[in-house]
């Protein structure tokens, strides 16, 4: 299933109701009777099939080898056309349908490749290996998705391939040539019965592409435009992260206050007092385990916008409510989905009891740590604080681009009184070794000015002053008068905007 789901998602499939198929060949085989099929009749074939291609939110493991063989006779008829029809009136769009078998099969391309240098030598293929392969095959899918995309061709055939092409690049992490794409594509048929679905895409591509502005601004007009979307929830959170990303904290908590308790009746089937029609809407069952996942994190969100705007109170008592509310489902018999659970059990109880037990109060010593870069002394000039608990290890890929963003905020309010503090922990002295040597790499990139410290050791007295795990990450701001008001768990770069909201807010207050 993880094979073809995410690509699936990418093409604007219809639905499909189960899973039974029509396999189609290259050629009839010459035990039957009839005739090569003549090119409309052949195209009509493709199209058809392709139409078959299952919902992949009902595919099941069991329907996966039907749904390969599915795919693969869809690309097979294809080539047959082209080879047979090159000019052929409907060449054009079976370029389109070819491209989208492709991008389909291209991680179980990958897969193949890698088990057959596994036969031949013993050992896979490696991850650059891999990602060689992956651009080449890309590429090549983009080369015939563009033989469709020239401007002879029916605006509503360009518009498809242009589809293919976003989706693809996107893949190639080519966030900017993606939006391009997906924007070409509604412009080349605005009025096309997915165009929800590709605004939605192309909002996910500006996310990628880090054009926060533009993703809060088309997101705001998708949801103008289409109220009643199958895909409301998804729209939905796609604007939720874009006022994340830009510390929109009131827009954003107003938001889900709005918004939850429609999902939550959406979840139940009810129908929804929505614009866009006369009547109340009543979403399509399909789309209910959708609702439900995005209903299931509201009041989360909620409390999350609160704590960050200084409503503390109102945080603690969102989040008891909501923790509440999903243990009293689970004592019913219910079983949470992983995603919920991953927001009760690592975001929403660890954050309340810290909330309940630290924030308002004074910041837990660190004494006990081992200082790599000074410690922290009497400072007059410092007004806020952001201490953030990570261990060196965890401190790479994405992770590395928050201290990035952690270097860049400290640099532009050291003046105004920001200082950062870094705690990392080990088990071990061997480890601490490997642990100073990562810290500070990144410290003399982005942090030359920050206190870092290491605690070293099986036990993590400073973690537990501060009721952090061992291998977790978290981020407090400290306010001027050394109280805890402000968390959050796993940060990463793109909240940037958040960040710089929530440090001026205390700067500001340290003023009163």
């Amino acid at each position: 299933m993880g094979i073809i789901l995410p690509l699936l998602l990418a093409f604007n499939l219809p639905l499909f109701a189960g899973c039974s198929t029509i396999l189609i060949s290259a050629a009839p085989s010459q035990e039957q009777a009839n005739p090569q099929p003549q090119e409309e009749e052949l195209a009509a074939t493709i199209a058809a099939s392709f139409a078959r291609i299952p919902d992949p939110r009902k595919l099941r493991r069991a329907d996966l080898e039907a749904t390969f063989q599915l795919v693969d006779g869809i690309s097979a008829a294809c080539r047959d056309y082209l080879t047979r029809f090159p000019e052929g009136k409907n060449a054009a769009l079976v370029n389109v349908t070819l491209a989208r078998v492709m991008l389909l099969n291209s991680e179980r391309y990958i897969a193949t490749e890698d088990q057959k240098q596994k036969n031949q030598t013993g050992e896979g293929l490696s991850d650059e290996k891999k990602q060689s392969l992956r651009e080449q095959y890309l590429l090549k899918v983009d080369g015939i998705a563009a033989t469709a995309y020239g401007d002879g061709h029916p605006a509503e055939v360009r518009s498809k391939a242009a589809i293919v092409r976003a989706e693809l690049h996107l893949r190639l992490l080519r966030a900017d040539e993606s939006c391009e794409f997906y924007q070409k594509a509604l412009e080349l048929n605005p009025n096309a019965r997915n165009s929800d679905e590709t605004s939605i895409k192309l909002i996910e591509a500006l996310e990628r592409a880090n054009r926060y502005e533009e993703m809060s601004r088309l997101g705001e007009e998708t949801l103008a435009k289409w109220p009643r979307s199958r895909f409301l929830p998804h729209l939905l959170f796609f604007i939720h992260k874009s006022y994340r990303h830009l510390g929109m904290l009131r827009k954003g908590r107003d938001f889900w206050l709005h918004w939850g308790p429609i999902l939550e009746r959406g979840a139940r089937g009810e129908p929804l007092d929505l614009p866009g029609g006369d009547d109340p809407w009543l979403p399509d069952v399909t789309t209910r385990p959708d609702f439900k996942v995005f209903a299931d994190r509201a009041g989360f969100y909620v409390s999350f916008y609160q704590l960050a705007l200084g409503e503390q109170g109102d945080s603690l008592a969102g989040l008891l409510t909501y923790i509440d509310q999903l243990q009293s489902r689970r004592i019913a018999g219910e079983t949470l989905s992983m995603t919920t659970k991953v927001y009760l059990e690592m975001q929403a109880e660890p954050m309340a009891r810290r909330i309940d037990h630290l924030h308002g109060e004074e910041a837990p010593s660190l004494e006990g740590a081992d200082w790599i870069q000074p410690p922290p002394e009497d400072d007059p000039d410092r007004r806020v604080e952001l201490r953030i608990f990570c261990d060196g290890r965890r401190a790479g890929g994405r992770q590395e681009a928050f201290f990035e963003v952690l270097g860049r905020l400290s640099a532009e309010m050291r003046d105004e009184g920001l200082r950062v503090t870094w705690i990392a922990h080990s088990r071990n002295e061997a480890q601490a070794e490997k642990e100073v040597r990562r810290i500070f790499r990144l410290s003399q990139k982005y942090g030359q000015k920050w206190t870092i410290g290491m605690e070293v050791g099986t036990t993590a007295s400073i973690l537990d002053r501060h009721l952090v795990s061992q291998g977790g990450v978290v981020l407090f701001a400290i306010d001027s008068r050394n109280r805890i008001a402000w968390e959050m768990i796993d940060p990463m770069y793109w909240d940037e905007g958040l960040y710089r909201q929530v440090v001026t807010r205390l700067l500001a207050e340290s003023n009163r």
